[in-house]
């Protein structure tokens, strides 16, 4: 049974990558038409370092805010759950 899982599990999981190739190559082709080579360009140029800077400035936040929340809980100190999480969540 569990064979059968992984395999469906997998079947499905390529069938979405293909499907979202599919459709990336087709809305790279809009983009294309729409805004034009040389805007393309440039928009490829710049989409890696923005990607890194936000790899760099998210990473470990999430883990940080978890640890920081469980303390928090496991001293029972639920008020400095809420106000940690709404803190470090970013929700003001």
């Amino acid at each position: 049974m569990r064979q059968h899982t992984m395999v469906s599990g997998t079947a499905v999981l390529a069938f979405a990558a293909i499907i979202n190739r599919i459709v990336g190559l087709a809305f790279c082709a809009y983009l294309v038409r729409t805004f034009g080579q040389e805007a393309i360009g440039l928009y490829q140029m710049a989409f890696p370092l923005y990607v890194s800077v936000m790899t760099v400035s998210t990473a470990g936040i999430s883990i940080g805010v978890a640890r920081l929340v469980a303390s928090h809980r496991q001293r029972g100190d639920q008020a400095g759950v809420i106000r940690r999480s709404r803190q470090d969540g970013g929700w003001r």
